[in-house]
């Protein structure tokens, strides 16, 4: 759904207007004529104006030596694919063998600690980067002496900007809403110093780090010590006209330890101790979140306490747990992973996030394990938990969650169910939901979770007189009512009600309708509910009921230019608006809407999207819709609409 390529101008402005036009955006931007976009994999990158796929004209030493490092990233990235999984990866930073990376404590975070009140401007310890949404510009010097084992090679380099790249591109992609963009100011300086410790220097790290950071910074125009880098990135933040600037100095020259931060500044070794060089992206991209307030998670770390410019309570730190049930996390392990209270110290919460209105882009959010068949299936039920659910490749059910306003890893449902179908979902209120799928034995099958109790088990419910097709389908138009439709084996409708307690037989609609597709199902209030197929004639037709008047009869709603694949979806919002939304022949969105009392035309969403599925649709309030997709990469893809 989304690619990342470099890219060549001359102006960056009309670049990124370009880039943005194309529904895609800048997350890292190398130099004034170099930069990486993500857009849409239908983008043909050939029909872009304002930027080239190689440069026009020679590239200074920082360009090329980011290009250079671009180029080996992406062969790195090719060469382990498909390859077995590095021995130090998801190993928690404190593993012993292993020397953790560090944030120096600092005088804001030891006041704080103390409890003393928070200050916002300081909240993570320095004004120029309190919390990361947003552009970012970073200052990456790479220091080497000019004699001796301190020396970088060109290689090195390479590889160094490679890692930060690595590591800075996987941030600016995790969390969409905060539309990360680094904006890189890439120094390579070689100085004389002889390596510490320096005599006459009470401070450990400052005893190993003095001489040849000062030489440095000397060497740019900057004062020694914290003066110096402190004006560097405040210098950096204006001049690139970014929102948030820090420093990362990366040397050869031994450190007190391998890789720390402290206020505005990172400093790392290239050798990273025994995670190795190509391991640097990681601990950098740890480091980083230390920088805009994110806690470490391992080691001595203390659930009483709370980091970030948000105040966040360091609640996944391992003395909060029995061993092994800590969530995996960037902050406690060597993985690309950002559990929920991480992310909210680093300020990547709603508080914080402009508020988008209309149409986010598409965004990745993973496949089971074992990759999934078919079509994801969506339910919310309520504001504040979303529930993807898919058949796996294995024929269980998987799932995937959000909740405290982060998406959580994929987890198999180990019931011993085997399903023969996609999931159909819904929900009864706000602490239940249900889930209907077609078994072995050709029957619906239903498992149900509720706050008090947790999930059932599962439970045969039967199926028509005539077998079906396809899997089932499900809405619950308030919380005493459920109803299940299917296709059956003749073409027709048939439905099965849960009310009173009790469900009741399976029956037909009689009503002349012949179905080319399982039905797809909605609710516009608690005393309607309404069913969309895909007729014999390839148009979507409708039929609905309400409380006053019972049953209509069906009613075509035409189909987009060029028809669509398979059936159709649909969602109400709330009790004015339903959209129906397709898989279109040219395998783009479309959608056509139902809203001040009439159906309106069907439109394409010129998104750069690629379905490989029927859509998912859900809605977690009356201004708010999101549809799900299998991906051409057999990914679920997400995007999602607020009002």
């Amino acid at each position: 759904m989304a690619k990342n390529v470099l890219r060549f101008t001359h102006t960056m402005a009309a670049a990124s207007e370009e880039v943005a036009r194309w529904g895609g955006r800048i997350t890292q931007q190398f130099s004034p004529t170099v930069f990486v976009a993500e857009l849409p994999d239908a983008v043909d990158e050939a029909a872009m104006t304002a930027s080239t796929d190689q440069p026009t004209q020679p590239l200074d030493e920082a360009s090329q030596l980011a290009v250079d490092a671009w180029t080996n990233g992406v062969q790195a990235r090719s060469a382990r694919a498909g390859q077995a999984r590095s021995a130090t990866e998801d190993l928690s930073w404190d593993t012993p063998g292993y020397e953790p990376p560090r944030e120096l404590e600092t005088l804001e975070v030891r006041t704080r600690a103390a409890g003393a009140p928070e200050v916002p401007s300081e909240s993570t310890g320095t004004p120029t980067s309190r919390y990361l949404i947003g552009s970012v510009a970073v200052g990456v010097v790479l220091v080497s002496r000019n004699t001796g084992a301190e020396v970088l090679s060109s290689a090195e380099r390479v590889k160094i900007i490679q890692e930060v790249q690595e590591g800075l591109g996987w941030l600016a992609g995790v969390e969409p809403r905060a539309r990360i963009s680094f904006v890189y100011d890439i120094r390579t300086v070689t100085v004389s110093s002889a390596p510490g410790p320096y005599a006459g220097v009470a401070d450990a790290y400052e005893s190993y780090e003095r001489d040849w950071r000062d030489a440095a910074l000397a060497s740019m125009g900057y004062a020694a010590g914290r003066p110096g880098y402190q004006k560097y990135a405040s210098d950096l933040r204006a001049s690139r006209h970014t929102d948030w600037a820090y420093v990362a100095f990366f040397t050869k020259y031994p450190l007190n330890h391998f890789a720390y931060a402290i206020v505005e500044k990172v400093v790392m070794n290239y050798a990273n101790d025994g995670w190795g060089p190509d391991n640097i992206n990681r601990v950098f991209a740890h480091e980083s979140c230390h920088i805009f307030g994110a806690a470490d998670e391992y080691g001595s770390c203390s659930c009483g306490t709370t980091s970030g410019h948000l105040a966040v309570p360091n609640s996944n730190c391992v003395n909060c747990f029995p061993p092994g049930t800590q969530l995996a996390c960037l902050m406690n392990a060597n993985t690309l992973e950002m559990c929920t209270f991480s992310r909210k110290q680093i300020g990547w919460d709603d508080r914080l996030f402009p508020r988008q209105v209309g149409w986010s882009g598409w965004v990745a959010l993973g496949a089971p394990a074992v990759g999934f068949t078919g079509a994801p299936a969506v339910v919310s039920r309520n504001g504040t938990v979303c529930n993807i659910y898919a058949r796996g490749a294995d024929n269980a059910l998987w799932q995937k969650a959000w909740f405290n306003n982060a998406w959580h890893d994929w987890g198999r449902h180990n019931d011993g169910g085997v399903l023969a179908s996609e999931p159909a979902l819904g929900s009864m209120g706000p602490n239940h939901e249900h889930v209907f799928v077609r078994g072995t034995d050709n029957q619906v099958w239903q498992k149900f979770w509720k706050a008090e109790s947790g999930w059932s088990g599962w439970f045969a419910l039967g199926a028509p007189a005539v077998g079906f097709t396809g899997a089932p389908a499900v809405i619950s138009r308030n919380g005493t009512v459920c109803n299940i439709y299917v296709r059956g084996a003749d073409n027709a409708l048939w439905q099965k009600a849960w009310f009173n307690n009790a469900w009741h037989d399976w029956s037909r609609h009689s009503d002349g309708g012949v179905l080319a597709s399982k039905p797809a199902l909605g609710s516009m209030g608690p005393d309607h509910e309404h069913v969309f197929v895909r007729g014999t004639d390839n148009q979507v037709w409708q039929k609905w009921w309400t409380g006053a008047g019972g049953w209509s009869g069906w009613v075509a709603l035409g189909t987009p230019p060029g028809g669509f694949i398979g059936a159709p979806s649909v969602i109400s919002r709330n009790g004015t608006v339903c959209n129906i939304y397709v898989r279109g022949a040219d395998n783009a969105l479309w959608q056509k809407a139902w809203f001040n009392n009439a159906w309106h035309d069907w439109g394409r969403h010129n998104d750069g999207g690629v379905l490989a599925s029927e859509p998912a649709l859900g809605s977690m309030g009356p201004n708010h819709e999101h549809v799900f997709v299998r991906g051409t990469d057999n990914q679920v893809w997400q995007k999602w609409w607020q009002g």
